[in-house]
């Protein structure tokens, strides 16, 4: 009796050995009740449980394999963070564009509610693949959308993915597309506009005539001059400030002020208190910030023949008749002025156009770079761009021949000088000719 006893007990012990997996391996089970296998493994000393979603024991120890190989290499993802969606990624985007106070936060938050979340934000994160992001694409540009928005919109959720990753909530990003940007402008304010531009400026308002000013000669940027105060400009030593922070890439710069800008910005800011903004304008008998002046801009633009309005339905220029409505002398469509397009020089153009003149009129790139605020050269190359004057004024100079330094009827009359080539050529040309060794 004790021998069966003792022969039943090993054949247990050889039975358990036999179906016991190595340490590391983790196991499957099924659970009481659920026809579907689970999984159980270690990472760090800490158990993980999951569902394997199927009844196929195959596929359940293949799930675990790659389970045990994740926590291996590095690319473990907790269970929970599998499910994330990328709703919950734009979330935690925006709030990490809100902590840094992103100056593009408007845009991204924009971009996201309109077109990125329709189509991204109940999906999970491990869904999006780059087939999903390429039928994104073609579906904006059916939208016609440029290549640029559509750039834009992408690399936001780039950045989500990114964070989510640095989160642990993705294990992997997918390849996002890049198109390439054929819409690059390449406006300038030239020389011969600048005079009518200033004049329909003035006539909207010292703070439009002094942007304008300020624009031409630095480069600088419509918010970071709609932000600046009147703490920041020194009259005695003829200094305006950036604050770090006020700027697009949040370095603070200084730049001495030419002769027509101390004027101008001296009437700006005259009997204003330090912490007022330099540019504002009258509105009965208070003095407002400038938020966006675009139609104002329009206006001056088309007035001073650097600008015009078009028809939103065939794109033709619109003029006004006697009564001064707008109408389309090609669709015959009336319209209000804020229903029109505009087409023409952008303030932003002014900052291609500062480039240019400083780089023209000798001043070192470094120097340029440092006064517009280009950070990089490759983005400071794109606004120092040759136009068509440019090209002229080489060819001009392509043009200038050098003066001889002696008569050529006194070299004529020289001896030959075989130590020339122009010498040589003369009394061999007949005998190469005669000996029929010419190709």
């Amino acid at each position: 009796m004790n021998h069966l006893t003792n022969e039943t007990q090993s054949n247990a012990t050889n039975r358990e050995a036999k179906h016991q997996r190595p340490r590391g391996t983790g196991s499957i089970y099924q659970q009481r009740g659920s026809g579907n296998w689970w999984l159980q493994y270690y990472r760090n000393g800490k158990v993980y449980r999951q569902s394997a979603g199927t009844t196929n024991r195959r596929k359940a120890e293949r799930l675990l394999q790659r389970k045990i190989g994740e926590t291996a290499t590095g690319n473990f993802l907790e269970p929970a963070a599998e499910k994330t969606l990328v709703k919950e990624l734009a979330a935690d985007l925006l709030t990490e564009y809100e902590a840094n106070a992103r100056h593009s936060l408007v845009n991204v938050r924009r971009n996201w509610d309109k077109h990125l979340a329709p189509r991204f934000e109940n999906l999970k994160a491990r869904d999006v693949r780059t087939d999903a992001l390429n039928q994104y694409i073609t579906e904006r540009q059916a939208e016609a959308a440029s290549n640029a928005s559509i750039n834009r919109e992408l690399a936001a959720l780039k950045r989500a993915f990114k964070l989510g990753m640095i989160a642990g909530k993705v294990a992997k990003m997918p390849i996002f597309p890049h198109l390439a940007e054929r819409n690059v402008r390449q406006g300038f304010l030239e020389d011969a506009a600048y005079t009518k531009l200033a004049k329909a400026s003035a006539s909207e308002g010292l703070w439009l005539r002094a942007m304008l000013e300020v624009g031409c000669a630095f480069g600088w940027r419509v918010n970071e001059l709609r932000q600046l105060r009147v703490a920041q400009i020194d009259l005695a030593a003829r200094t305006i400030r950036l604050e770090p922070g006020t700027t697009k890439n949040s370095e603070g710069r200084t730049v001495i002020m030419t002769e027509l800008v101390y004027q101008l910005l001296a009437q700006c800011i005259s009997g204003k208190k330090p912490d007022e903004r330099v540019f504002t304008r009258n509105e009965g008998k208070v003095q407002v910030s400038i938020g966006d002046f675009r139609k104002v801009w329009a206006k001056v633009c088309c007035a001073a023949g650097v600008g015009k309005m078009l028809c939103r339905s065939c794109a033709r220029e619109v003029t006004k008749d006697a009564k001064g409505k707008a109408k389309c002398g090609h669709c015959s469509k009336q319209w209000k002025n804020k229903e029109l397009n505009f087409s023409g020089l952008l303030f932003h153009d002014l900052r291609r156009t500062a480039v240019r003149n400083m780089v023209r009129r000798g001043i070192p790139e470094r120097v340029a770079m440092t006064i517009s605020g280009h950070k990089t050269r490759a983005v400071f190359d794109r606004y120092n761009t040759v136009n068509e004057a440019d090209l002229r004024e080489a060819a001009k100079k392509l043009e200038v021949r050098v003066e001889p330094a002696i008569d050529p009827a006194v070299i004529s009359q020289r001896q030959p000088d075989y130590s020339y080539s122009s010498d040589i050529v003369g009394p061999l040309s007949a005998s190469i000719a005669n000996s029929g060794e010419m190709n």
